[in-house]
């Protein structure tokens, strides 16, 4: 099957497909709905009867069935599994007659293209918003004689055939589903097969609510990058594909080291957040091609968009995007090669690259840092079981008692430090950082002679050396646009953005003289003196109020 002849298949079953699902349930159970497998096993069944000539018995049970098209025993086992409650009670060449409507060529495209969408919890088809398409066939930048073609469930079946990773098991219906639909499509699911590709993974994909064994190689999750390099094998050596991805697969994998060491990766564009319906994580969109680039453009276009329910772009937005991945655009997109992005780890998020230097100079966080761990992972029970009732001087700290970059006056009290937890206690002046969320929180404590203070698991501590960092600066630096926005992009992590300690200790910081730093230290002492002034005047204030109305109206 051609890519124009795939792509007339979408447009069928866009026009015609749900009503053809439909008129099967009514044909099979005199329902208007089937879910996902089994109308795929049905329109599978009546798609042989009306294209093989095989004897009318024939259908006459699975295994008959089977037998006549020369399918294997995993498709006989699919079938019985989601059509054989039926099956001796069906003359589907009854079903056939009844319905004028099972052309063979509307069959084939629920085959390939129905997704039953009413369970999102298991993954399904999101579809692509049109802005985007829009953008993707841009990029792509097709010649007159040329299509783009949605690989989706031929990379699917190519996976399975080349023994690669992947989600399911390959005895499960979803492995059988590619199977079929590769059948079906005729498409070749070998290297080098197609020119123009566009396509996604499941954005919303999650594990079925099955007990879960044991992961072999066979069966541990795959990753978007694994995905990502199936689309390069399956271009031309000319070709170019455009992917869509999940902001929590940008992550350090090993095949995304391979991909980019590969010359795979033309351009690397941010998304804005909320482009697609259902679903607020952001979204990445990588430019593929085969002809061995040194070096990838990335691009943010977070901020290029038109707001609304659900965001999008403009014929504007996408010609300012498609220029930014042609050449560089102060702000926008930079061109970075192989051997910057190795220093970056394989990082691939466009604000890393974008970062202007300091005026001033920079040194790593890591460079001045005395040390880094996490706080306590303590379990609920065991903290219920270590509040105290009254205050004590033993002190318990979260990110939930960071405000505005202050300490709460009033943390949670201990009954006492447990020898294990010596190790989570506050050194005076630490500084520390909530390790997800955004945006992450951060500030400094002191802790008088007379106190300890615990840390919750979702803080890192961090001492600086205060030889060469004073913890107010750095503080401020981390709450500062620049420092928001280079925490931001060393997150990970779609739903909870996560840093790490190793991304941590990378971030760059100004190299300001220790006693410009100690000043601002004085200065920012002096400006929360004035706030807490303010605010107990105000409170002052709201009292007298109080009472004023209290006196008239007793």
């Amino acid at each position: 099957m051609t890519s124009i002849e795939l792509n007339d298949l979408r447009t069928l079953y866009d026009r015609e497909g749900q009503n053809t699902v439909q008129a099967i349930a009514q044909g099979l159970y005199g329902t208007n709905q089937m879910e996902k497998n089994t109308a795929i096993a049905a329109a599978y069944v009546l798609y042989k009867i009306v294209t093989v000539d095989f004897p009318a018995n024939a259908a006459g049970d699975v295994k008959s069935f089977c037998e006549s098209v020369g399918a294997d025993e995993k498709r006989k086992r699919f079938l019985e599994r989601h059509i054989g409650n039926v099956w001796q009670g069906v003359t589907w060449q009854g079903v056939i007659c009844r319905q004028q409507r099972y052309k063979p060529e509307l069959l084939k495209a629920v085959i390939l293209f129905y997704e039953d969408n009413r369970d999102k919890r298991f993954g399904g088809e999101i579809k692509t918003p049109e802005s985007i398409s829009r953008l993707a066939h841009r990029l792509l930048d097709l010649p007159d004689n040329e299509v783009v073609t949605d690989l989706g469930f031929v990379v699917d079946a190519y996976m399975r055939r080349h023994d690669a990773a992947f989600l399911f098991d390959s005895g499960t219906d979803d492995a059988e589903i590619a199977a079929m639909r590769l059948e079906i499509s005729e498409c070749s699911a070998e290297p080098g097969q197609y020119g123009y590709v566009y396509s996604s993974r499941p954005l919303d994909l999650r594990f079925p609510r099955a007990p879960q064994k044991a992961m072999d190689p066979a069966t541990k999750p795959i990753s978007d990058w694994q995905f990502n390099t199936v689309i390069a094998d399956l271009l031309r050596q000319d070709g170019r594909g455009v992917v869509v991805m999940a902001n929590d697969s940008m992550g350090n994998w090993q095949e995304k080291h391979d991909f980019i060491q590969k010359g795979y990766l033309k351009a690397v564009i941010a998304l804005p957040e909320k482009m697609f319906d259902n679903i607020g994580i952001p979204t990445t969109m990588l430019v593929i091609d085969k002809q061995g680039k040194t070096g990838a453009m990335f691009v943010d276009a977070t901020e290029t968009y038109t707001s609304g329910r659900r965001n999008k772009f403009s014929d504007k937005h996408i010609d300012q995007i498609v220029a930014a991945v042609r050449s560089e655009t102060k702000g926008i997109s930079t061109l970075a090669l192989q051997n910057d992005i190795a220093a970056h780890n394989y990082a691939i998020n466009p604000a890393r690259y974008l970062m202007e230097p300091f005026a001033v100079g920079s040194i790593s966080l890591g460079d001045v840092m005395e040390s880094i761990t996490r706080g306590a992972p303590l379990k609920p029970w065991e903290l219920d079981e270590l509040i105290a009732e009254e205050k004590t001087d033993n002190r318990y700290l979260t990110p939930a008692n960071i405000r505005d970059g202050q300490v709460d006056r009033d943390l949670r009290s201990l009954e006492g430090i447990r020898p294990d937890l010596r190790k989570y206690c506050l050194p005076d002046r630490a500084l520390v950082l909530s390790k997800n969320g955004m945006p992450f929180k951060v500030a400094v404590v002191e802790v008088p002679a007379n106190q300890t203070t615990v840390a919750n698991g979702n803080l890192y501590i961090i001492r600086i050396d205060e030889s060469k960092a004073n913890p107010y600066f750095v503080k401020a630096f981390l709450e500062s646009e620049k420092g928001s926005a280079m925490l931001k992009s060393r997150a990970v992590g779609a739903v909870l953005p996560t840093i790490s300690i190793a991304d941590l200790k990378e971030i760059q910081i100004p190299d300001v003289p220790i006693d410009k730093q100690n000043e601002y230290e004085r200065a920012y002492k002096k400006t929360i003196e004035k706030i807490a002034e303010y605010q107990r005047l105000q409170q002052e204030a709201r009292k007298a109020l109080d009472d004023v109305y209290a006196d008239i109206v007793p």
